[in-house]
This record gives structure tokens, sequence and C-alpha cells, in this order.
């Protein structure tokens, strides 16, 4: 490297010139334009955003809602944030169940709109559920 040549430029690299910018999709060849296009339309469709349609997302917010009145119930929460032990926590289908619903609640979730409100319930849940840490059910995560 000449003393003139920033450390940071290695001149046996080729520098990218913009007469250097990938060929027109009509310059390929047939196979090559076909796996262009074909790239090209996966990635678009990739990119559009997902809309939902208003009944889509009546239905999700609906059935997010069923899923929190029948989770919610005091009698439940109180079985769940009963569990101690890893053992206890392990053995339960009450919270095998639970975090089956999370995952589905989550998964509605996902098509809202975040509220405060939805994401009170959702951590309510998912602490009675709790993580196990050091052979023990934790509540406050």
């Amino acid at each position: 490297m000449s003393p003139e040549t920033p450390r940071h430029i290695d001149p046996s690299i080729e520098q990218k010139s913009p007469e250097s910018q990938p060929a027109p999709v009509e310059a390929l060849s047939p196979p090559q334009q076909e796996l262009a296009n074909y790239w090209l339309q996966k990635i678009a469709a990739e990119e559009q955003p997902t809309v939902l349609e208003q009944t889509e997302v009546e239905k999700a917010a609906a059935e997010l809602e069923t899923l929190f009145d029948t989770w919610l119930s005091p009698e439940t929460l109180a079985g769940l944030h009963a569990l101690v032990t890893e053992t206890e926590a392990m053995a339960s289908p009450l919270r095998t169940e639970a975090k089956v619903a999370l995952k589905a609640i989550l998964e509605r979730m996902k098509k809202l709109e975040e509220t405060p409100e939805r994401f009170k319930k959702y951590k309510a849940l998912s602490r009675a559920v709790g993580i196990i840490n050091s052979g023990l059910v934790d509540h406050t995560r």
C-alpha cells in the first residue's frame, strides 16, 4: 500500500463502480430470466403487509376475549399460583393447558393492535403459569 492509500481501503480488492450494477432482467438468458422473475415475485409478495379483513380482526378479538375470560377467572389463577415446586408444575394438567392457551393468546395478539389492557391480561396469565427456576415456580416475571 502506498502512503496515500487510506489503511481501510485494500487496493487488491476491486471497488464497485456505478457501472458494475446488476444487469437488467432482459439481458439474462431465458432460464436466468425465469429464475430472476420467480425471486422478484417472491420478494414482492413477502414485502406486502398482511392486512386482515375486518371480519378476521373481529373474530381474533372475540377469540382473544374468550380465552382471557376462560383463563383469568380467580379460581384458575389461584390454582396456577398455588404451584410452587417444579414437580408440582410439571405434573399439573392445568399449567400444561394454560401454557397452550398462552401460545394461542399470543398468536391472536400478533394479529391485533396491542393495547395496554390486553398486555396486562396476557402478563397476568403468564405470571400465573410462571417460570421454573432452580426447582421452584417463579410467578414474578
